[in-house]
C-alpha cells in the first residue's frame, strides 16, 4: 500500500526508491560474490578477554582436560599463547592462536570454529582450494579436481601454494587439529579431509592459488594457477566427475563373517570403543593403520558451543569423559594393527583397496 501512495503521489520518491533499490542490490551481489566478508581489527585487551573465556569455559567443562596432557603443561600453552596477542588481530587470527593451544588438549570432540559469518561465507561464497587430496607418508598429493577443466593433475606431489612450503603448511595444520591421545594417523587424515577448508582457516591462503607440483615419475616441478571456486560450486563438479563417491543411497545389512577388523585415522569415537574391547578381550585380529580414538575412552557426549563475545569464535566443548574397562593398550595411543597396511598414492588412486585384501588373505589362511 505504501509503495502504491508514493507511485500515485510522488513520481521523484518513486524513482528515488527504485534507484536505492537498484544500490542495494548491487550492493548485496557484491557481498554475495566477494571472497570473503571483511573482518575487523580487534584490540587486543579485548584478543586477551577471549583467550581467558575460552580457558575458563575449556577448565570448567571439559571433564577430560588433563586426561592427555598435564595442567602445568596446558597452562604454558595457554599463557604463551596470550603472550602472541599483543596487536590488533581479526577473528581469523585470533583462531589461528587459539586453535592450536585447545589441540593440545588431544581431544578429538573438543574444537574450535570461525564465527558464523566465516563459516557461512566458506561454505557459500569463498574461493576455495580447488584439490582433494591425501597424505601419504607426510607427503601431500592430489586425488581429485574441482576445476571445471581437469588437467589429469590426479598422483602430482603438492610442493608450494602460493609460495608456502608445503611441509610448513602441513605442520600449521596439524598443530592446529584435535585428535584423541597421540595416535599417529588422525590428524593427518582429518587434515586431508579438509584441506581446502584448513587452508583457507588455518593457514590463511586465499586465492587465486600457485602451486608448485612435483611429477614422480618425469622427477620434474610444474607451477599452475587455480582461481578455485565456492563450495557449491566445486560439489558440483565432485559429483558429476567422480560419481563413486557419492554416499550409497541403500542401506545394506552387515553380519559379521570374520574376526579381521579394518581401520585407520578414520576409525573414531563409538567405533573405537568397539574395537578396543575386541582388542582387549583378543576377539579379532587388526589390519590397516593405528586407529583414530583413544584406546581407553574418550571426552564426547553432550557438547557446549561457546561464543566468544569479542571474536565470535567458537569453541565446541564435550561435557562426559568415558574410560572403558580394557587394559591391553598403550598410553596415549590408540588400537595399533596386528597387520599394519599403508596406502599408496597408487593404492588410492587406481581404487586398490590393500587393506582389504589383506585381512581377505588373513582369513583363509
Amino acid at each position: 500500500m505504501t509503495s502504491n501512495r508514493v507511485m500515485v503521489n510522488s513520481s521523484d520518491m518513486f524513482l528515488e526508491r527504485v534507484w536505492i533499490s537498484v544500490v542495494a542490490t548491487f550492493a548485496l551481489a557484491a557481498i554475495t560474490w566477494g571472497q570473503t566478508p571483511t573482518l575487523p581489527k580487534i584490540e587486543p585487551k579485548l584478543l586477551q578477554a577471549d583467550l581467558q573465556i575460552a580457558r575458563k569455559a575449556l577448565e570448567e567443562g571439559h571433564s577430560g582436560m588433563y586426561r592427555y596432557t598435564p595442567k602445568p603443561e596446558l597452562d604454558r600453552a595457554f599463557d604463551s599463547a596470550n603472550k602472541k596477542l599483543t596487536q590488533p588481530m581479526d577473528a581469523l587470527e585470533f583462531l589461528r592462536v587459539l586453535a592450536p593451544v585447545v589441540a593440545d588438549i588431544k581431544c578429538g570432540h573438543t574444537s574450535v570454529r570461525p564465527p558464523k559469518q566465516i563459516s557461512e561465507a566458506v561454505n557459500q561464497t569463498i574461493a576455495l582450494f580447488p584439490f582433494g587430496v591425501a597424505i601419504v607418508d607426510g607427503k601431500v598429493y592430489v586425488t581429485r579436481e574441482y576445476e571445471p577443466n581437469e588437467q589429469k593433475l590426479a598422483g602430482l606431489e603438492i610442493r608450494k601454494i602460493n609460495g608456502a612450503e608445503i611441509d610448513s603448511i602441513l605442520a600449521t595444520m596439524l598443530a592446529a587439529t584435535p585428535g584423541d591421545a597421540d595416535s599417529q594417523t588422525v590428524r593427518p587424515w582429518r587434515v586431508a579431509d579438509d584441506f581446502n577448508l584448513d587452508l583457507y582457516d588455518l593457514a590463511g591462503i586465499k586465492s587465486p592459488f600457485t602451486v608448485e607440483f612435483l611429477d614422480s615419475k618425469t622427477g620434474k616441478n610444474r607451477t599452475l594457477q587455480f582461481s578455485g571456486g565456492p563450495y557449491p560450486d566445486l560439489q558440483k563438479i565432485a559429483e558429476k566427475r567422480y560419481p563413486q563417491d557419492a554416499e550409497p543411497k541403500d542401506s545394506v545389512s552387515l553380519k559379521f563373517i570374520d574376526e579381521n577388523m579394518l581401520m585407520n585415522g578414520g576409525s573414531f569415537s563409538t567405533t573405537c570403543e568397539f574395537l578396543s574391547n575386541l582388542h582387549d578381550r583378543k576377539r579379532a585380529i587388526f589390519v590397516g593403520e593405528e586407529a583414530g580414538g583413544g584406546y581407553f575412552g574418550n571426552t564426547s557426549g553432550p557438547t557446549v558451543r561457546v561464543t566468544l563475545p569479542n571474536t565470535e569464535v567458537h569453541i565446541i566443548i564435550p561435557l562426559r569423559t568415558y574410560y572403558l574397562a580394557v587394559k591391553d593398550g598403550i598410553p596415549n595411543r590408540s588400537i595399533l594393527p596386528d597387520y599394519e597396511v599403508k596406502q599408496s598414492i597408487n593404492d588410492i588412486l587406481s581404487d586398490n583397496d590393500t587393506v582389504m585384501f589383506r585381512a581377505i588373505e588373513l582369513a583363509r589362511k
